[in-house]
């Protein structure tokens, strides 16, 4: 039998091969025949460290696993996929030739572009609109009278004033002209009849020769004096002219026609409208206008153009232009401002939408279709009118027969912009006409009511009667 002392060392101590043989023989035979040792138990933590053993395997096997399918997918290269790569914007919109644009039919661009047809219709509605005032007006004074005419600036009045009285500085002058003509010719006339009568009574013996030579030299001093006389009656007449003219140019610089406020009947008002410089080329004589002020929202005042000014006003830039209105209520009083309408007649008007007019430079195109070639676009200069609910009147460079880019033509204004330059490069056909070659970093727009198209336009704006 063991003592204690070696059966604690042996719990304290894990069970392995090494220890068996430590077992003496005679501790063997001391054991009691015909009785077995009692088996002993094997210790839990020897069972779990295989345990732990083989998990550890099993999670090592997994890692190694994953670890090589992830080498072999890395090193095994993927299909490649065709990726179609977008045309550039130079082969879907091109410019082909001096103002000419293709646009490719299958491309972006052809998707976003709406194309519309030039439409006619009758309208009346003005084809210009321009502020204005009532310049003067005629009324008696106080209601009873001569009729008197009231203008809107003291310098008017003045020019008004002095005018008249070089009126009647040259009516004067020519009657007095006249008169001095008439006096030096019967002084004349007088002083040789007296001669005549002299050499008869000479020849007759009842005069001296002395008295005839005194006579003959009255009459030439009479015709020297007439002759003075009517030089200075001339002189004074021309001066006064001169001072009515100056007086005229005057008023025309104010805007205002001497002729019509010579021909002007009571109770009519006279109208000045100022129409930019860029646009004189609407306005002309006869032409229907109406006027609203702003004084009478209510009240459209109907009239004609009477007259335009031969000259600009060199503080606005424009040319004035005049008309008549009747006023038989006496409504309206000089310096009241006015919306005007210029061209309100019955016409043939050819109407595009507004958004496909651009603003380039200082002229107004448009891209309208070529009609030899599909799919191409000429770049057409165009004179417009007034823009109305989304709609703007061609006075000048389409026909009823031409197709218009309507809708997103504002994208093709690079290449609107590099077609003028090459047009301009190439120089024009027509030699009367100079194409303006748009800046880059000009502030090009889709047109509103302000274009500056005025005269005719170049080679690259067809432009067709």
């Amino acid at each position: 039998m063991t003592s204690p002392s070696t059966t604690n060392d042996t719990d304290s101590q894990p069970l392995g091969p090494s220890l068996l043989p430590s077992l003496s023989p005679s501790s063997a035979s001391t054991r009691q025949p015909g009785r077995l040792a009692p088996r002993r138990a094997e210790p839990d933590h020897e069972r779990m460290g295989w345990g732990e053993t083989l998990q550890f395997l099993a999670a090592l096997s997994v890692t190694l696993g994953v670890l090589g399918f992830l080498l072999v997918s890395s090193s095994t290269t993927p299909p490649s996929e065709t990726v179609e790569e977008p045309r550039p914007v130079s082969e879907l919109v091109q410019v082909i030739g001096p103002g000419q644009i293709r646009v490719e039919p299958d491309g972006p661009f052809a998707s976003k572009i709406e194309v519309v047809s030039v439409t006619r219709e009758t309208r009346a509605d003005p084809i210009l609109t321009v502020t204005g005032r009532v310049a003067a007006s005629l009324r008696p004074l106080n209601g009873t009278g001569t009729p008197q005419w009231q203008f809107d600036s003291p310098a008017d009045l003045t020019a008004f004033t002095e005018w008249e009285r070089a009126k009647a500085d040259v009516e004067f002058a020519q009657i007095q002209l006249v008169q001095v003509r008439q006096l030096a010719a019967a002084r004349i006339d007088a002083q040789r009849k007296l001669v005549e009568r002299l050499e008869k009574l000479v020849v007759a013996g009842s005069e001296t020769p002395r008295d005839l030579a005194t006579e003959r030299a009255a009459l030439i001093e009479v015709q020297i004096t007439g002759r003075r006389e009517i030089h200075e009656a001339e002189t004074a007449l021309r001066i006064a002219r001169r001072l009515e003219a100056a007086q005229i140019r005057q008023l025309q610089q104010s805007g205002l026609d001497p002729t019509l406020l010579e021909s002007v009947s009571p109770n009519y008002d006279l109208v000045i409208a100022d129409v930019p410089e860029a646009m004189v080329s609407r306005v002309r004589v006869g032409q229907g206008c109406s006027a609203v002020f702003f004084g009478l929202p209510d009240r459209v005042f109907q009239g004609r153009v009477q007259s335009i000014a031969p000259v600009l006003s060199p503080e606005r830039r424009s040319l004035r232009v005049q008309f008549l209105i009747d006023d038989f209520d006496d409504e309206l009083r000089p310096g009241m401002f006015a919306e005007i309408g210029l061209g309100t007649d019955l016409h043939d008007a050819l109407l595009i939408p507004a958004e496909a007019v651009l603003h380039l430079g200082r002229f107004d195109y448009v891209l309208a279709a070529n009609l030899q070639t599909e799919h191409v676009w000429n770049v057409t200069r165009v004179v417009v009118g007034e823009p109305r609910e989304g709609r703007i009147e061609v006075l000048a460079g389409l026909s009823q027969q031409d197709r218009v880019v309507g809708s997103g033509a504002i994208l093709f204004k690079p290449m609107m912009r590099e077609a003028l330059q090459l047009t301009a490069r190439n120089g024009s056909s027509n030699d009367e006409v100079a194409v303006e070659v748009p800046l880059e970093n000009e502030a090009d727009s889709v047109t509103g009511p302000e274009p500056g198209s005025a005269g005719l336009p170049d080679q690259a704006a067809e432009v067709r009667p």
